[in-house]
C-alpha cells in the first residue's frame, strides 16, 4: 500500500465520520445550534467526498 493510498483512506474516513457525526446531530438536535452545526459538519462531511472524487477525476485525466 502506498502513502497515497493511506492518505486517501485517511480521507475516506474522516468524510465518514464527520458526515455521519453531523446526521447524527442533526437527528439528536433540541435547539437550533445543535442543528446548524450538525448541518455544518455534515456540509464538510460531504465536501470531503466531492474532493475525493473530483482528485479521482484530475488523475484518470
Amino acid at each position: 500500500m502506498t502513502f497515497r493510498n493511506v492518505f486517501i483512506c485517511l480521507r475516506l474516513f474522516a468524510g465518514f465520520f464527520i458526515t455521519l457525526l453531523g446526521l447524527s446531530m442533526l437527528a439528536k438536535s433540541d435547539n437550533d445550534e445543535q442543528r446548524f452545526l450538525g448541518s455544518i459538519f455534515a456540509a464538510i462531511g460531504l465536501t470531503f467526498f466531492y474532493l475525493l472524487r473530483q482528485a479521482k477525476h484530475q488523475t484518470t485525466l
